[in-house]
């Protein structure tokens, strides 16, 4: 199932509030999570793409940025106008 953004960061948040986020390794960790998140979400927007998260309960969670396809075409015109 896809999650959307609000959704995958309150299931976060609750996943999160089971730790003593006063514990400084928690905290590293949950503080780490938020960011690779953020950087991901920003990757993903700087290349006009999109960050999909699909997850199964007691499976695991994917995350995917989907990049828009660059045709060869467009590669080259590109390249010309960087000369």
């Amino acid at each position: 199932m896809k999650i959307d953004r609000a959704r995958a960061q309150k299931a976060f948040a609750d996943y999160a509030a089971h730790y003593n986020a006063a514990d400084a390794k928690v905290k590293l960790k949950i503080d780490h999570t938020y960011r690779v998140a953020a950087l991901c979400a920003r990757i993903a927007n700087a290349h006009g793409a999109r960050l999909e998260i699909t997850s199964t309960e007691h499976v695991g969670t994917t995350v995917t940025i989907a990049v828009p396809e660059v045709l060869p075409s467009e590669r080259e015109a590109d390249n010309d106008t960087k000369s």
